[in-house]
């Protein structure tokens, strides 16, 4: 599974910057996409992680909201490494 995101992620392009991962990270738990497309400055980093956050909302209600949370700050984390390493 980490292999699928990792492979979608390296087909993104890079930020137009070097960003902190445990940032990025930290603004996806706490503000999902919102955080993640304010810090990285970006749309994809801001729809998919609401995207995802909301589908997990509706399939598993109560914890999916949570689950989203843990995803989006994933992805933020991920993101930022996998977009650093190609600056």
């Amino acid at each position: 599974m980490m292999d699928l995101i990792n492979e979608f992620l390296s087909n993104l392009p890079p930020l137009k910057e070097r960003k902190d991962s445990g940032t990025a990270a930290i603004l996806g738990f706490l503000f999902g996409g919102i955080g993640l497309g304010i810090y990285l400055k970006s749309p994809v980093d801001f729809l998919i992680p609401i995207f995802i956050t909301l589908v997990l909302g509706i399939v598993l209600p109560g914890i999916g909201i949570l689950v989203g949370a843990v995803v989006s700050g994933l992805w933020g984390y991920f993101r930022v490494e996998n977009s650093n390493g190609k600056l």
